[in-house]
């Protein structure tokens, strides 16, 4: 989890989240989940790439892909092996045949896969025989009326959403990944509209974006880059994020250190000159560093005050 500061746009409580009742808030409060903020504070796991439709043809056995085809056919079936029930549905593009399983299926799903109907799957591709298969992919019916996924990345006016890099989040205590991508969604609305956390003259001079761009980055990744997806952990807004919990510390060491000023009653100064440091670096078994040696003399320097 990230370290975040106060801002009004991570105050919005749980409760007040849709979905989350007298239970959930209990799931949630175990977790240490309270506020928008606690929530977006959670990292992704790793990124699904459904930046491009591919032809069935393309597939290849452990990748992951975004597909669109049209049914074949389906039928339920059991498995004598593994003495489980599957619904499993054949589709087809321009290109070839893919195999689609879902086991335990609810038996009103296949009525929904009459022949004809055009869907849109995403998943993990792998030979079963001599057959391409996605087993539980992300399954959407498609419109009639709706353009294919080619059709609308080719129309320069189209603003297609399902051109994505999605964020997968891992489970969370009692809470599903599901649940805490939900979550995750309606908090990043509260960060629209929102005042930045630092000024935009600082950020401009050096060369930042603000602290909640980043975070809405991380969280909304964009699809217009090219190369492969990388881990949320090696992204740039990452690193930004990274950078601001080093200054966040900083900044309250410095306020922690200022109270104490104001604060502290004045004591006896401890005199530790230049001769009495020298003599404590020879004493010591190692050479010390230029830090450890700029650092001493900060300490020494401490201890000749009257406040700390």
């Amino acid at each position: 989890m990230l370290i975040r500061p106060d801002h009004p746009a991570f105050a919005t409580p749980l409760a007040r989240f849709k979905g989350v009742g007298p239970q959930t808030m209990a799931r949630l409060a175990a977790e240490g989940l309270f506020t928008a903020g606690d929530i977006l504070s959670i990292c992704p796991r790793f990124y699904q790439d459904r930046r491009r439709v591919a032809a069935i043809t393309d597939l290849r056995p452990d990748e992951e892909a975004l597909a669109e085809a049209v049914v074949v056919s389906a039928r339920p079936g059991f498995s004598p092996r593994t003495r489980r029930r599957y619904l499993e549905c054949q589709v087809e593009d321009d290109s070839g045949r893919l195999t689609l399983c879902w086991f335990n299926a609810p038996a009103y799903l296949l009525k929904s896969f009459y022949k004809g109907r055009r869907l849109r799957v995403f998943g993990r591709v792998r030979f079963t025989g001599r057959r391409l298969e996605m087993a539980h992919p992300d399954l959407e019916f498609l419109p009639e009326d709706e353009p294919t996924l080619s059709a609308a990345r080719s129309d320069p006016e189209s603003s297609a959403s399902e051109f994505t890099v999605r964020p997968v989040y891992g489970p969370v205590g009692q809470l599903s990944s599901g649940q805490v991508k939900k979550f995750v969604v309606q908090a990043l609305s509260f960060l629209n509209g929102g005042p930045p956390l630092f000024p935009a003259a600082w950020l401009a001079a050096h060369g930042l974006e603000d602290y909640l761009d980043a975070l809405r980055t991380l969280h909304s990744p964009p699809a217009d880059f090219q190369g492969p997806v990388p881990r949320p952990a090696e992204t740039r807004a990452y690193g930004r994020l990274v950078f601001f919990e080093l200054v966040f510390w900083r900044l309250l060491m410095l306020k922690a250190r200022a109270g104490v000023m104001t604060t502290a009653k004045p004591r006896p100064r401890l005199k530790a000159g230049e001769r009495a440091l020298a003599s404590f670096w020879a004493a010591l078994s190692f050479s010390p560093s230029p830090e450890q040696r700029r650092v001493s003399l900060e300490i020494t320097a401490d201890l000749s005050g009257r406040r700390p």
